[in-house]
């Protein structure tokens, strides 16, 4: 992973974690919970954190507003106004209408070329774009 850019860190590492958020530009976040809210408050402006997890149970708390982007993508808030059986309900027309139709073009990266991938992905008229952890 490290030699795709990409830097795991130990939840338990608290000053690793403090070193990494401080140089990093892109950090997708599957935890919540104070951890979420340090790297968030660390990061440059500019930078771009994903929230798309609470494997904590816990909200991300700022007590300032971050200078890194913060953006958040949880199904769950939308689906937090709605009941249990219009959900189901919804869900189950998806899946009978995803059956029916073609897949849109996409490109599949090997994970390496992760950066590549973005920038594609970042393109208006770009297609789809995949990783594929097993292609090295």
């Amino acid at each position: 992973m490290e030699q795709l850019g990409i830097k795991p860190v130990s939840i338990r590492d608290a000053s690793k974690i403090s070193d990494v958020a401080l140089e990093s530009e892109l950090v997708f976040d599957s935890l919540g919970g104070p951890v979420a809210s340090n790297i968030l408050q660390l990061m440059a402006p500019g930078a771009m954190f994903f929230a798309y997890g609470l494997l904590t149970g816990q909200a991300i708390q700022l007590d300032t507003k971050p200078r890194a982007h913060y953006r958040r993508f949880h199904l769950r808030d939308s689906l937090a106004r709605m009941s249990a059986e219009v959900w189901q309900h919804k869900f189950s027309h998806i899946w009978r209408l995803l059956s029916e139709v073609d897949m849109p073009n996409y490109q599949v990266f090997p994970s390496q070329d992760w950066r590549q991938a973005v920038e594609r992905a970042l393109c208006p008229s770009g297609q789809k774009v995949l990783l594929d952890f097993t292609l090295a």
